[in-house]
């Protein structure tokens, strides 16, 4: 069974990580060529809306 490691290399679309401005919690999207999909899941649950930027 492929990792979720894998599954990105194989599919060569990179991981998208977004903050919601709505409730400042960082989501997670694995789109594919076609799709953008729905948020696979909230990877941060805390209220990220005055960091400014991250890195």
């Amino acid at each position: 069974m492929p990792t979720e490691r894998s599954r990105i290399a194989v599919n060569r679309v990179p991981d998208l990580w977004a903050r919601f401005g709505s409730d400042g919690q960082i989501r997670i999207y694995h789109p594919s060529t076609t799709s953008m999909w729905a948020p696979a899941k909230i990877v941060l649950g805390d209220d990220w809306r005055a960091v400014k930027s991250f890195g």
